[in-house]
């Protein structure tokens, strides 16, 4: 009646030789008619006695549902075997049982009978003087049993031999179910050995779809055990099998499970082979929703070997197919996928889509644990785009989720994402409590990984707030918390925060002591982003008590290292990436320079530092500069690359084992030596052949000083701005025809502080005011060194390179007693000095191409809105009307107007390059987490603009289009510009709401940059929006003068000065925020 399974452990219990015994036996007859008897009489407490207090009894809920459904009447009752095995009796009974069903009935109403003959087996134990049931079954599940507990192959063999009727497809299934089973439980070696068992029976039968079935279970098993090698040997053994066969299927399976082997011991290459195999069987054989599941597999091991654009293709496949497989939660994997490679590349907008979509699905299943993962993720995104708000949301929202399914792990980590958010929002109150609350939660569940990085997230808050003596109790805590762990790395790095604390509370010698104890464990272990954090701590620490000497010494090795890192180590091996922070270590250099009186140090120190971060923003995606390769060329360098990164990873992984293999290890630097080598020597060719494209790459030197003073145009003057922690380095170069003077002043404060006022002077209602903007403005220059402003003030033409936050401020309007720097100076921005990127294009046929007005639908408004808060698209109306206004100066030639529905991005590079001067009049917006994704959105052909019905707000996004070509997708790129060739020296990004989002600004130099390298010389843009005729009324007045020979610096200082002049347009607001770099 039940198909009872026994406890594992019961199935196990040593096996003793079987032995017959009469069927004649009265006590064996007695407890078999108790059995029926009491089933007949349908007396639950009656039957639930006849079980063994040492087993797992049914419930009474079970017996009732059973004889709820019908009664039973049992005839013909005979005892077939009876067999003893140990203590047990086993013995097999047959019967016909006639249930009249109390659920079935017949047409006339009157209850419908069934007559079954039974075969059943039950097996006793000797329980108090009395024969007690331990299990019952079919007598292929009691053989199955007896089976898995025998010792030997002989006493296997044995009981075969006694049943030969029973060995076909159910003692197979019986087998298999006991195997899955004992997965379940996780009970591994015990299900490796049941379905050892279930290979022999399908190999005695014949079943070779069975037996491949047994195999593949037992390197389940094996590889739940995390015993590779005996899986893998278990896979490959069914591989083989399923080829003599030709059965797809298994091969398919098979072969899945060997790549995921592979994929687990970090042979990612190897992996791949397998993986892309397996695909193959399943595309022939049209298993769209196996190959679904494959191709996110595929993708995976692409994302891990840094393969984004393969990646991105195999989940985009992925998603296609189980989306019209109605696989939806297997969808949610895929749009999981593109979101961490999309995040990862740097696309955030894209990945935000992508999240997105996971979380519909989720809300549609109401999946706590998906809806969990999304919404942390899209919280991440929105926290890299510095959407601080909208990610605290998100993260508390995950949080609860995380909550509802009592996944504490998932809560302490969600705590710290909150924590950090408030951390960078500057709410350090509600950080250090969400810090304590992590640590409640990652402790109520031993991660006490995640309870020493609270710990150490909890000293930052309290070093934030200046409560450094609380700070270094709870630095002093982690550190020793993640020592305890063996987290040596983490120690140190919390080494370093316990030196800025020590700083902040003017103990300076422990200070020093506490870099030096973080510094030689990161030697030690090669951590360099540690080593250049100690150093420059270090330092610090040694200018605070004097000793300059030592400083400058230490902060070199500092900059020293960091430039290994970039122009060396990260070259030779694009997975290691370098801290955008890490310009640190030339600010603190240039300032110490700067006090030790060396003015031109401090220049070349400053130049280097831009370079630094230049290359920091364009390496992550540098294989996307590529103008000028061959497509073989390309194809090379992304296999070699691929390769080296995929041999770091293995040997990465290898390293943070508990027990690493240390000949395997050997065996990994070998090769990645050599693949290192054979990169070096493929890159250093393509850049011999190409030598603009190393430059292109951020890969060139910084200039020397005689370089970056002959950038300096005669008779003007440099002001350049250098942003530390605690100071303010302002760099001033003058040449006149006597000759060049530089000048290095450095003020303290904070940097918190200044980006405050920059905040305060970016209020709309304070660029209204002009006497609400002369109080901010002032408050701002107290920041600055009087001495720098006073030369700036004084030079008739000048060039600010601002620094970060800086690029924010508006510097033609700051006060200058009673009128405007403007009124003095005319001013252009550079984001660095020295020499440029250009590439020839062809001799412009055309004064001015405008494009202006794209067509955007609503979901596209949508998703641009979701990486900007408060965005909305400029009034069609009124770009179409700066355009045509600035077209209208040119008629000989006469200047061409892509708006509207011609505003394609195929059409713009058809056209752009033979234009003198490019004015866009479309949505723009700076991207300021990842530069190089700054985006021009412009119309999408009609073709390409078409999408499924149920795309749109409240639903997953549609799949992608694998068709859409993505230089014709409606959005103009930083990575794509920078691979044209133009032939205009100018362009005009008219949209003034680009560079608001956080850190916009600061992006500003790297969009510049993929323009300079496409060779337009001088960009014109607005730091802020403002009204759309006086907008199109200065742009219009300045490619007047642009029209009549003026320089875009020039012309755009005549321009502003226009507006400036008329009262109602005296206020910044209406000229400021309008800025040329590089002309």
């Amino acid at each position: 009646m039940f198909a009872l399974i026994a406890p594992l452990l019961l199935l196990l219990a040593a096996f003793s030789p079987l032995s017959a015994q009469g069927t004649d036996d009265p006590e064996i007859r007695a407890a078999v008619d108790r059995f029926f008897e009491m089933q007949v009489a349908e007396d639950m407490e009656g039957y639930l006695s006849l079980w063994s207090s040492t087993v797992q009894r049914p419930t009474t809920a079970q017996l009732k549902y059973i004889f709820d459904s019908g009664d039973d009447k049992f005839t013909d009752i005979s005892i077939v075997r009876v067999t003893t095995v140990g203590d047990r009796i086993r013995v097999r009974v047959a019967a016909t049982r006639e249930r009249t069903s109390k659920v079935n009935t017949r047409p006339d109403g009157t209850p419908m009978v069934f007559n079954t003959r039974l075969t059943l087996a039950l097996t006793f134990i000797r329980e108090n003087g009395a024969l007690k049931l331990v299990s019952e079954g079919t007598p292929a599940d009691d053989l199955a049993t007896a089976l898995i507990a025998a010792g030997t192959p002989e006493a296997r063999a044995a009981l075969l031999d006694a049943e030969p009727d029973l060995i076909g497809q159910m003692l197979l299934s019986s087998l298999s179910r006991r195997g899955e089973n004992a997965v379940g439980v996780q009970l591994y070696s015990a299900a490796y050995a049941i379905f050892e068992r279930a290979a022999e029976i399908a190999r005695r039968i014949g079943d070779r779809k069975g037996e491949g079935l047994a195999l593949q279970n037992m390197g389940n098993a094996k590889y739940f055990q995390h015993s590779f090698p005996a899986a893998l040997d278990a896979y490959r053994r069914r591989l083989a099998l399923e080829r003599e066969i030709a059965n797809d299927e298994g091969i398919a399976s098979a072969l899945l499970g060997v790549a995921t082997v592979q994929y687990s011991q970090f042979e990612y290459g190897d992996a791949l082979a397998s993986y892309r195999e397996a695909a193959a069987v399943q595309e022939r054989t049209h298993d769209d929703s196996s190959l679904g599941t494959t191709l996110i597999s595929t993708g995976n091991v692409l994302y891990l070997q840094g393969d984004y654009e393969g990646a991105i293709g195999d989940y985009s496949r992925s998603r296609e197919l189980l989306h019209k497989s109605f696989n939806l939660l297997g969808e949610a994997r895929a749009l999981e996928g593109l979101g961490r490679v999309y995040t990862a590349q740097g696309d955030y907008a894209s990945a935000l889509t992508a999240f997105a979509g996971m979380l519909a699905e989720g809300r549609a299943r109401t999946n706590r644990p998906l809806l969990g993962n999304a919404l942390q993720d899209i919280g991440d995104v929105h926290f890299r785009l510095g959407n601080l708000d909208i990610a605290r949301a998100s993260f508390d929202e995950s949080r609860g989720h995380f909550e509802a399914t009592k996944d504490l792990a998932g809560v302490g980590r969600l705590w710290q994402a909150l924590a950090i958010t408030d951390l960078v929002a500057s709410r350090f109150g509600p950080a250090e409590q969400e810090y304590g609350r992590s640590m409640a939660a990652c402790t109520a569940v031993d991660d006490r990984e995640c309870v020493a990085r609270a710990i150490v997230g909890l000293a930052f808050a309290q070093s934030s707030q200046e409560h450094f003596d609380d700070a270094i109790a709870s630095y002093r805590k982690g550190i020793d918390a993640f020592t305890a762990l063996k987290k040596t790395t983490e120690a140190s790095r919390a080494e370093v925060g316990l030196s800025q604390a020590y700083l902040g509370r003017k103990d300076y010698q422990a200070a020093l002591a506490a870099a030096d104890r973080a510094l030689k464990p990161a030697k030690a272990l090669e951590a360099n982003d540690v080593v250049w954090r100690a150093q420059v701590a270090a330092a610090r620490a040694w200018r605070r008590l004097g000793q300059a000497d030592k400083a400058m010494a230490v902060v070199r090795e500092a900059a020293g290292l960091v430039q290994r890192m970039t122009y060396g180590d990260a070259v030779q091996n694009p997975t290691n990436r370098v801290a955008a922070d890490a310009v640190s270590a030339y600010a603190l250099l240039a300032i110490l320079q700067a006090e030790a009186g060396d003015a031109r140090g401090a220049l070349v120190m400053a130049q280097q530092r831009a370079a630094q971060a230049r290359r920091t923003a364009l390496a992550n995606n540098e294989r996307d500069i590529w103008r000028g390769m061959t497509p073989a060329e390309r194809e090379e360098e992304h296999t070699l690359t691929v390769a080296l990164i995929s041999t770091s990873v293995q040997l990465e992984q290898e390293r943070a084992l508990p027990k690493p293999d240390k000949a395997r290890i050997a065996r990994l630097e070998l090769k990645l030596a050599e693949q290192t080598r054979t990169r070096t020597v493929a890159q250093e060719r393509l850049f011999g052949r190409l030598p603009e494209l190393r430059i292109w790459r951020g890969l060139g030197l910084a200039p020397t000083e005689d370089e970056a003073i002959a950038a300096v145009p005669s008779g003007s003057a440099v002001v350049q701005f250098v942003v530390d922690e605690d100071d303010l380095l302002v760099l001033t170069v003058v040449r006149t025809g006597e000759g060049t003077e530089v000048r290095a002043d450095v003020k303290a404060g904070p940097r918190q502080a200044l980006a405050e006022k920059v905040a305060a002077l970016g209020q709309s209602a304070t660029l209204r005011d002009p006497a609400a903007w002369r109080e901010a403005a002032a408050a701002f220059l107290a920041l600055l060194p009087e001495e720098a402003v006073a030369r700036l003030a004084a030079s008739p033409r000048a060039i600010v390179v601002p620094d970060g936050i800086l690029w924010r401020v508006p510097f033609e309007a700051l006060p200058i007693k009673d009128a405007y720097l403007a009124d003095r100076t005319a001013l252009t921005y550079a984001a660095s000095l020295g020499a440029a990127p250009s590439s020839a294009g062809a001799q412009p046929a055309v004064p001015l191409l405008a494009v202006a007005a794209p067509d955007i639908d609503a979901p596209r408004i949508e998703r641009i809105a979701a990486t900007v808060p408060g965005w909305t698209p400029r009034p069609l109306e009124a770009a179409e009307r700066e355009a045509n206004e600035a077209a209208a100066l040119f008629d000989t030639p006469a200047a061409a107007v892509l708006s509207r529905g011609q505003a394609t991005e195929s059409a713009f590079r058809a056209q752009a390059q033979g234009a003198a001067i490019l004015h866009v009049a479309a949505p723009f917006r700076v991207n300021g987490a990842s530069p190089l994704f700054s985006r021009v959105f412009l119309s999408i052909p009609p073709a390409a603009a078409s999408s499924p019905a149920e795309s749109g707000p409240g639903h997953a996004p549609a799949p992608v289009d694998p068709t859409v070509d993505p230089a014709d997708d409606g959005t103009l790129e930083s990575r794509e510009i920078v691979n044209l060739t133009l032939g205009a020296s100018l362009a005009v990004l008219s949209d003034g709401s680009a560079a608001t989002g956080r850190d916009g600004a600061a992006a500003l130099p790297i969009v510049y940059w993929s323009w300079r390298a496409a060779g337009v010389q001088s960009m014109v843009l607005s730091r802020w929006g403002t009204d759309d005729q006086t907008s199109t009324d200065l742009l219009k007045a300045f490619h007047a003068r642009v029209k009549a020979g003026d320089a875009p610096g020039p012309a755009l200082h005549a321009a502003a000065a226009a507006l400036r002049a008329k009262e109602a347009t005296r206020a910044p607001v209406f000229w400021a925020s309008w800025m040329v770099i590089g002309g």
